[in-house]
């Protein structure tokens, strides 16, 4: 992904973090499911609404409860903001590893844990691999201060 659509990726799920509201552990609670959809996943909050809403998970600084274990995280990348809904969102990670190092480890690390990767672009760093009924995309870009950038988009169909 070029780094002007992970930055609008990025803008755009922090604008949604905004207007879900925070909550003092970091959570906001549900968006809308669409009509005839049954609410799915954990939550350890009330749902406004009841069924037909699914519940979103919002994190900073920590990964978000219900972020799939077979999806590897790069070794000492630490998270920085994170959405969940559903099964599919967002995770972006910062890394003092070289995109090199990172795109490496994902396209050996991705087929270990049952997934096959699709796509490997060195320039932009990009990963595109599915498993099932899921997709993941790992965008790589530099960071700020020298740190690298990790994001890793993730639906389920």
């Amino acid at each position: 992904m070029k780094k002007g659509c992970f930055a609008a990726l990025l803008i755009a799920l922090t604008a949604l973090a905004l207007a879900c509201g925070k909550s003092e552990d970091k959570k906001a609670s549900a968006i809308p499911a669409p009509s005839g959809t049954a609410a799915t996943g954990p939550s350890d909050e009330t749902i406004p609404g009841g069924p037909g809403e699914l519940p979103a998970e919002i994190a900073q600084g920590e990964l978000p409860k219900d972020f799939p274990s077979d999806l590897p995280i790069y070794p000492g990348a630490k998270p920085t903001t994170a959405m969940m809904v559903g099964g599919s969102g967002l995770v972006v990670l910062n890394s003092p590893a070289s995109i090199a190092d990172v795109l490496a480890h994902y396209r050996e690390e991705l087929p270990k844990q049952g997934w096959t990767v699709d796509e490997v672009s060195e320039s932009p760093g990009r990963v595109a691999a599915h498993k099932g009924k899921r997709t993941a995309t790992i965008s790589i870009s530099q960071g700020e201060g020298g740190q690298t950038e990790i994001g890793l988009a993730l639906e389920t169909s």
